[in-house]
């Protein structure tokens, strides 16, 4: 496996980070919720902001997953550079 490609599937996996961790925050937050009714976390916004924080490698994550492998100039660089 050459750096260019070593590369891309770090960040790619770094995406899948990103969105596991998600999609555990909100699993967590409904198992709080229906463990303790009368909690007053408001995991939404927390979740909300979140996203918005990692909203380019959430995209990112999606665009992998559903298009095409991912794909930056920096990298396509090193590519050029072991050749």
């Amino acid at each position: 496996m050459s750096r260019h490609e070593h590369l891309s599937n770090v960040c790619e996996m770094f995406f899948g980070c990103i969105y596991q961790c998600k999609e555990r925050l909100k699993k967590y937050s409904y198992a709080i919720a229906a463990a303790s009714p009368r909690n007053r976390l408001d995991f939404g916004t927390f979740i909300k902001s979140f996203s918005k924080e990692f909203d380019q490698e959430l995209r990112a994550r999606k665009e992998i997953h559903h298009y095409r492998r991912f794909s930056d100039l920096a990298i396509d660089q090193i590519s050029s550079l072991d050749s």
